[in-house]
């Protein structure tokens, strides 16, 4: 049996630290960009369903929309990335679907590292939905308060 090799301070690198600072640095923009991104898609689909809720006037509308927001996570690139979606059909449909980016916004921080497009992507769909909602919400706010 061989001894466990030992390190003396003169072993270790010069650049340890450095590293170590980079690291952590790394980790606090993921988790930084990784809230944002969730944030960013609660509140879309939060307005979208404060949109429905205010213009429809019932809460089952609103739960109604679960089915909608499931039929479009599913015919996302939730499981897949769009290159390796072999059917043409199922990718098309994909690429057309918003939630695609905002998965693939939070997937590029998760697995592939920092792609600066699938990331303004998604911030670019989740802060349009979100407008959206928002623009829908106050206008069937005010048709509402103007029925009563």
């Amino acid at each position: 049996m061989c001894p466990p090799l030992k390190t003396t301070s003169a072993a270790r690198p010069a650049t340890a630290p450095i590293d170590h600072a980079r690291k952590r640095d790394a980790r606090l923009g993921f988790v930084q960009i990784d809230l944002r991104q969730y944030t960013s898609r609660k509140l879309a689909f939060a307005a979208l369903g404060a949109w429905v809720g205010l213009r429809a006037g019932s809460g089952e509308a609103v739960q109604g929309l679960f089915p909608v927001f499931f039929v479009f996570l599913f015919l996302s690139s939730q499981a897949l990335p769009r290159p390796l979606i072999e059917q043409d059909w199922f990718r098309t449909i994909a690429t057309w679907n918003p939630v695609s980016y905002m998965l693939e916004g939070i997937r590029s921080v998760v697995i592939t590292g920092w792609d600066q497009v699938a990331l303004e992507r998604g911030f670019a769909v989740a802060i349009v939905l979100c407008v959206i909602g928002i623009f829908g919400a106050s206008r069937a706010l005010q048709t509402r308060l103007v029925r009563t």
